[in-house]
């Protein structure tokens, strides 16, 4: 688990500068951005290999590994490596008022949060998978294809639901790979509830609901019931609900400012679903 977390964020690390650099993105946008990207370089290398017949987690780390690095190698060697180490990590002023923002309402969202997704992640770890949905046939696909390291359709004999569309389970057989163990994958929805909280945060600040209302607004999606009982399951509704809300919100991006990379985000994002 310690290798497939470090992966990930190597590669979120060279998207995130690429986006931040390259489309001179704030923050949270190019953390959204950067966050589409890996979820498709994740995908797109484990369908090369996995139709290859490649699925090897040695050869899933070492192509992932090599993509983030020509992509870091690319950003310092065409901006230079002081300026973009000074776009990456400048300080951020936050010129926030934290005790308007964080009222008591806020504050008991935030409680909500940190108490619920503790729960969730510590179910994952103590309890195998559970879903009816998981066990049906987001699991099954996955775990085969880890046995036999290749993409393939599984018989329609056994169940019907193997022929629907393979996106958000691609993301579930990131760790698996990895890991070859089911232990913790339940947690899986929980980072993409997280970005989706960031997701609507943006959305609504950029059309100009204030700081206060727009946390507020976005902390209690993370609280909805169906939201919570997904989140500890392999159900893939939350991760398509994320994509489709990136996708609206780089869209609207696009037509406000006009930015060819804005609508690659949003195409991406599309494609993602």
């Amino acid at each position: 688990m310690t290798l497939c977390i470090c992966l990930t964020f190597y590669i979120l690390f060279a998207c995130y500068i690429m986006a931040r650099y390259t489309s001179s993105m704030n923050t949270a946008s190019s953390i959204l951005a950067a966050f589409v990207m890996t979820s498709a370089q994740v995908i797109l290398s484990e369908l090369a290999l996995g139709l290859m017949g490649l699925l090897y987690k040695e050869l899933l780390f070492v192509s992932n590994l090599l993509i983030s690095t020509v992509v870091i190698c690319y950003v310092f060697r065409r901006h230079g490596f002081e300026n973009v180490r000074r776009l990456v990590y400048c300080p951020i002023k936050s010129k926030l008022d934290l005790p308007g923002v964080f009222d008591g309402y806020n504050k008991t969202l935030l409680l909500l949060l940190a108490f619920s997704y503790t729960i969730v992640i510590t179910a994952s770890y103590l309890l195998p998978p559970r879903g009816i949905d998981d066990l049906a046939y987001h699991l099954p696909v996955i775990s085969e294809y880890t046995q036999s390291h290749t993409i393939k359709l599984l018989s329609l004999q056994i169940r019907e639901a193997f022929a629907y569309p393979q996106n958000a389970e691609l993301l579930f057989l990131w760790p698996l790979i990895f890991t070859g163990s089911l232990t913790l994958i339940d947690c899986v929805n929980v980072p993409f509830i997280f970005l989706s909280i960031l997701s609507i945060y943006t959305l609504l600040r950029n059309f100009k609901v204030s700081t206060r209302d727009s946390l507020f607004y976005a902390m209690l999606y993370g609280l909805c019931p169906v939201v919570l009982m997904q989140a500890g399951s392999n159900y893939i509704d939350v991760i398509l609900t994320l994509f489709i809300i990136l996708s609206l919100y780089f869209t609207i991006l696009f037509f406000q400012q006009d930015r060819n990379c804005y609508a690659w985000y949003a195409a991406l994002s599309i494609g993602m679903v």
